[in-house]
């Protein structure tokens, strides 16, 4: 999923494609999900697990602070469930324009420490401290690798030029 400056400030925008995503599978492997999970899940993202119809009360009607929590939980016991039987990769591009509740939702995710689960994000060199805080949070789990990868200077825009487009 890609994150967009125009969109920081939509909350959970760039989990949409994620949950459209892990629908597909637990749809194409016919996975069991306790409803209760989907439940929770569904109010946050309408769209996950909207083909099955589930009646269970949830007791969540809203989504403040402390029931954001057990959305949090729910979307763990998701991947949980799912990377048992599938290894996930989950890909971030341009996470410096994340929004605050996905950085927060990734963090839970990432610091369940899923053995079948890994994270590709990318983002500039400049970015906020709440974003600095998540890298060191993975850092100090040791379940983040940082690459850091300069920008080509001018020079070697041209070298790389010359050399894909032949005079």
């Amino acid at each position: 999923t890609s994150c967009y400056q125009a969109e920081q400030f939509c909350i959970l925008k760039p989990w949409n494609s994620v949950f459209s995503k892990l629908s597909s599978i637990i749809m194409e492997e016919k996975m069991e999900i306790p409803s209760v999970w989907s439940s929770i899940i569904n109010l946050v993202f309408p769209t996950f697990l909207s083909d099955l119809s589930y009646n269970e009360a949830t007791g969540v009607k809203t989504i403040d602070n402390f029931n954001f929590q057990r959305v949090e939980e729910a979307v763990i016991g998701v991947f949980d469930r799912i990377c048992r039987y599938k290894k996930m990769v989950l890909v971030f591009e341009d996470i410096h324009w994340i929004d605050h509740r996905s950085l927060s939702l990734l963090k839970s995710v990432m610091l369940s420490k899923n053995k079948n689960l890994i994270l590709i994000g990318t983002c500039r060199n400049e970015f906020t401290k709440e974003l600095d805080d998540f890298i060191c949070s993975l850092v100090k789990y040791d379940l983040l690798e940082k690459i850091v990868l300069n920008r080509f200077n001018k020079t070697e825009v041209t070298e790389i030029l010359h050399s894909a487009l032949p005079h």
